[in-house]
């Protein structure tokens, strides 16, 4: 049986939930919502593992990731994640297995081996050069090699 795809998944998430009144949600069982909650990420682990999609996206603190960075290649580790309130919107800082020549001029470099940035939960930077590309962009699949640890992720007031 064909697997639905993830963004129907999530619009049938936000479907349900907005189908249940608010005195209900709060009448349903903890144990009935502990059954659901793990039904779900079964059902959206297989449909991320189907389309070659990391599960845990934007990636947690200590995970490897790959992507661009001023349209540079790159790979490195996430050092921190953090999700600013209320929004899709999260902080990260990233340390570059190799450094990166963010310098545009010739003649000039300016390297950089960690960096610190805004991204939306795609992955992409807030932050735009002059020629309106995203300074960051973070590929969905995690590279191949170490194995990522387990880490929390806070979320911040604003």
């Amino acid at each position: 049986m064909p697997r639905p795809d993830l963004v129907e998944l999530a619009a049938t998430a936000r479907r349900l939930r907005s189908a249940i009144p608010e005195p209900d949600r709060c009448a349903i069982s903890d144990e009935a919502i502990q059954n659901l909650f793990e039904r779900l990420k079964a059902l959206q682990g297989s449909a991320c593992r189907e389309h070659g999609v990391a599960e845990d996206f934007p990636p947690p603190a200590g995970q490897r990731i790959s992507g661009t960075y001023l349209d540079h290649p790159m790979t490195g580790v996430v050092i921190s994640l953090v999700k600013l309130a209320d929004t899709d919107v999260y902080r990260v800082a990233i340390k570059f297995d190799e450094a990166i020549d963010a310098a545009t001029f010739p003649g000039q470099s300016v390297h950089r081996d960690r960096i610190s940035c805004l991204i939306d939960g795609a992955g992409v930077s807030m932050a735009r050069t002059s020629k309106d590309q995203p300074y960051l962009v973070l590929d969905r699949c995690p590279p191949p090699g170490k194995k990522k640890r387990a880490m929390k992720l806070t979320i911040q007031r604003m």
